[in-house]
């Protein structure tokens, strides 16, 4: 899976200076980047810099389930406390999407991607060790009903924990990854051929014949390739640390660059089609776009530029970019791994890069026990299930260049399809939430989320509540009920943490890090989407009458004046107290419709208010 979609303008020798951010207090020290990261969340909930303004978040319609479902009979994306509880979360619930093959091994890691028939399957580190064959599993599913594990790669990298950082070039068939440890590591390095025979991979940097590997990297969390495959790049988290390792002969891989590039941390990134713009997922919440254009040309005295960023203070943590065009217009695709918990769960956005000086957030999607008034439903669902909310972590597109579809993998909702033909009105088609593993963190211990240290950490609200005491706190309160006999985490639902992938017309592979790989298959017509054909943009043909309710006798109301969100729209009087107000043209959505009126004795202004839906479930106006 190409990280590349559009080409980026050429190299501009300017650049926009990086916003400063208020420092921030020194705090103890506990868990390494763990406990500077979550404690810098604790006193910076939000972006010095102005927030994208007039952006509301959206929920995505909720999906048609057709036959062979199980649905969810809650809120969209929620696994209820009650249903935790009584055990029915082991049952799994589908919607148009079937389980065709699964390979669970003993669990899964951070990221699994896929080339060809091949998945890349890492371990938890350190608690793989106890599996007795740690390292990243090759799983083939050739025949998807019947995947299995063809090799275990063993270099140091491998070994310990690549965490978010293992990631294929299509291009040149390469599988690269950055020894990443419990969260932060340095040095190791290893890249694979697999374009040939991708169930085998063959290690290209070792030592002799040997599976080591010599340090040929710094600081690392996350990493991915440029386009063309000839840069692997990694991000340190905290602080925001940047390296570029030059891959152009994959056999001596050297660093070309590292450095700093922003002031709290980094983490998931994509580039434009030509290298030469990279996308940087930020720490607190947003999206920066840089210039890398002498990483990618190998200019001596190679710089890092900043252009321009974006930020948001609904989302805490983003976790990578995606980016793709519609209608030739370049946008970002930005995912939100930790939402601001106190306020609503993380978004997946849509950003307006076509002014790479001012990129927009044009439109939001959220899952409905996201939305901010489902805020305590949800920390009331989490506790003992580990340190993630319901939120995505990565995304794909069904391609590029005008996609048709989006596929997420959420913390404890599962895997989700969406159709975003228009983007303005995201609609959900499928998705498919495996069955939780409770009980069985003994079997798992190539899960992060069973035996690793997200699952230790109690959920974020706990851990950021007033101070970084809350972190102390409620980690000393999990550790103490692990050492009385109780699992790391609780798995009544699992975290499907690796990008999903479209393969071939009608399947999504994904693995999430409980139930392993999973092979899927879309029913009911869900996928593929017609692409020429987007669905109709809904538009309102209601008129609504709307009564004051408190005009004395005598009075008439005049200078009548109506919004729908703030938006003026028509408003007609048909009687002493009742008016007309036309929602027709306005698309498909909620809004709160105000009228205003001045009665005519005294002069007051009277007013009438109310929450309408215009093209609702049932509803074609």
């Amino acid at each position: 899976m190409s990280s590349s979609s559009h080409s980026g303008p050429p190299a501009s020798s300017s650049s926009v200076r990086v916003n400063v951010r208020r420092s921030v207090p020194a705090t103890r020290r506990l868990l390494g980047p763990v406990a500077v990261l979550l404690g810098l969340l604790a006193v910076y909930p939000g972006a010095a810099t102005a927030a994208t303004p007039g952006v509301a978040p959206g929920q995505a319609a909720p999906a048609t389930c057709g036959p062979g479902s199980r649905p969810e009979t809650g809120l969209q994306g929620r696994v209820s406390i009650d249903q935790r509880r009584r055990g029915a979360s082991k049952t799994g619930t589908s919607c148009n999407l079937e389980l065709v093959g699964q390979h669970q091994g003993k669990g899964a890691s951070w990221v699994s991607p896929t080339y060809k028939h091949c998945t890349y399957t890492p371990s938890s580190f350190p608690a793989s060790f106890t599996d007795g064959d740690p390292g990243v599993h090759v799983i083939d599913a050739s025949d998807p009903r019947r995947p299995f594990r063809s090799a275990t790669l063993k270099s140091p990298a491998m070994m310990f924990g690549p965490w978010e950082s293992l990631k294929v070039n299509e291009k040149r068939g390469l599988l690269g990854g950055v020894a990443v440890g419990p969260v932060v590591a340095g040095g190791l390095f290893s890249v694979y051929d697999i374009k040939d025979d991708c169930a085998h991979p063959k290690l290209l940097n070792g030592v002799g014949d040997s599976d080591l590997t010599l340090p040929a990297n710094a600081l690392a969390h996350e990493g991915g390739w440029s386009p063309d495959g000839r840069t692997y790049w990694s991000t340190g988290l905290v602080p925001g640390s940047l390296t570029a390792i030059d891959v152009d002969n994959p056999k001596a891989p050297r660093i070309f660059w590292t450095g700093i590039v922003t002031a709290v941390g980094d983490h998931g990134f994509s580039f434009s089609d030509d290298g030469s713009r990279m996308y940087l997922s930020t720490i607190p919440g947003g999206v920066n776009i840089y210039d890398v254009s002498d990483i990618q040309t190998r200019k001596a005295g190679a710089t890092v530029r900043q252009i321009s960023g974006a930020q948001w203070d609904d989302g805490l943590i983003s976790q990578v970019t995606v980016p793709i065009t519609k209608a030739g217009k370049p946008l970002l695709i930005s995912i939100d791994e930790i939402g601001n918990v106190a306020r609503s769960g993380g978004a997946v956005r849509f950003v307006d890069i076509s002014n790479e000086r001012d990129p927009k957030v044009v439109s939001t999607l959220r899952l409905a026990i996201q939305l901010p008034k489902n805020v305590a439903a949800s920390t009331a669902d989490l506790d003992g299930n580990g340190l993630f909310h319901y939120d995505a972590h990565y995304c794909t597109v069904d391609r590029p260049k005008d996609p048709t579809a989006l596929a997420c993998g959420y913390f404890n909702s599962g895997i989700r399809v969406f159709d975003i033909r228009d983007i303005a009105n995201p609609k959900e088609i499928a998705y498919y939430n495996p069955g939780a593993q409770t009980g069985k963190n003994g079997d798992l211990p190539d899960s992060e989320h069973a035996a690793g240290l997200a699952g230790l950490l109690p959920t974020l609200d706990q851990a950021i509540s007033g101070s970084l005491n809350g972190l102390v706190d409620g980690i000393a309160g999990r550790a103490g009920s692990i050492a009385s006999g109780r699992p790391v985490s609780t798995l009544t639902a699992d975290w499907c943490s690796s990008p999903p992938v479209f393969h071939g017309s009608d399947e999504l592979w994904a693995t999430c890090q409980d139930n392993g790989f999973l092979a899927l298959k879309f029913k009911n017509g869900a996928y593929p989407l017609n692409p020429t054909a987007a669905p109709a943009a809904c538009t309102s043909r209601r008129k609504i009458l709307r009564r004051f309710r408190k005009v004395p006798t005598g009075a008439r109301i005049t200078r009548l004046r109506a919004t729908a969100n703030g938006r003026r729209i028509t408003v007609r009087k048909v009687g002493r107290r009742t008016v007309r107000v036309t929602l027709v043209g306005l698309a498909r959505g909620k809004y709160k419709v105000r009228v205003t009126g001045r009665l005519s004795t005294t002069r007051r202004t009277v007013t009438t208010t109310s929450t309408l839906r215009t093209c609702g479930v049932g509803r074609t106006s």
